[in-house]
C-alpha cells in the first residue's frame, strides 16, 4: 500500500528518471553521453535551450569555438521570449570568432533577434565571425530572425556576420536591416 511519502518519493523518482533521459541543461550532453568530449567522435551535444546558452556564452569561448572541437544541435531552439540579443549569439565581437565544427544536424534555430539599440555593433548574426580553414557550420536552418543593425553597423547576416570558414547546407529566413554610409 502507498502512503503520501512513498508516492511523493516515486513521483521524485520519476521526474529524475525523465531529466536522465532527456539530458540535463547546461551540460552539453554530459548526461546523455559521458563520453562527450568534442572529438569528432563525441561531439559536445546542445539538446536544450541552457545547452545553447552554455554553448553562447562567450566566457566558454576557448572550450567550444576553438579550432578542432566538434559540436551537434540535438533539438530546435526557440528564442521566443529571450530579450533581444545587442550582438551576435555566438563570437560576437572582433576579437572573438567560432573556430570549431558546428553540425546542425538538420535542425533549425527560431526566434532570433538581435537589435543593437542603435549601437552600431558589427559581426551581426547568430555568428558573428566563422574564421579559420578548419571552420565548419553545416545543416543547420534559422527561421525568423530579426536583425536589426545600427546606422554605422557592419557585417550583418541571420546566419553569420562574417565568413571565412565553410558554410555549407544551411539557409536564414527574416529581414536583416541596416544603414549603408559611404564612409565605408
Amino acid at each position: 500500500m502507498y502512503t503520501r511519502q512513498n508516492l511523493a518519493l516515486s513521483l521524485v523518482l520519476a521526474i529524475s528518471m525523465v531529466g536522465i533521459s532527456y539530458g540535463v541543461g547546461g551540460d552539453m550532453g554530459a548526461a546523455t553521453e559521458p563520453l562527450t568530449d568534442g572529438s569528432a567522435a563525441y561531439p559536445y551535444l546542445i539538446e536544450d535551450l541552457a545547452d545553447f546558452d552554455e554553448f553562447a556564452n562567450q566566457t566558454n569561448a576557448a572550450i567550444y569555438w576553438a579550432g578542432g572541437v566538434y559540436t551537434k544541435l540535438t533539438c530546435d531552439p526557440n528564442l521566443t521570449g529571450k530579450p533581444p540579443y545587442t550582438t551576435a549569439v555566438i563570437a560576437p565581437d572582433v576579437n572573438s570568432y567560432f573556430e570549431g565544427v558546428f553540425n546542425g544536424d538538420g535542425h533549425i534555430v527560431r526566434n532570433l533577434t538581435i537589435d543593437t539599440v542603435g549601437a552600431n555593433n558589427d559581426y551581426l548574426g547568430l555568428f558573428g565571425k566563422i574564421e579559420g580553414s578548419g571552420a565548419r557550420v553545416k545543416n543547420l536552418g534559422i527561421e525568423n530572425t530579426n536583425i536589426t543593425g545600427g546606422n554605422y553597423s557592419a557585417r550583418l547576416g541571420g546566419l553569420c556576420g562574417n565568413n571565412s570558414g565553410t558554410i555549407t547546407n544551411c539557409y536564414a529566413t527574416g529581414p536583416v536591416t541596416g544603414l549603408w554610409h559611404s564612409s565605408y
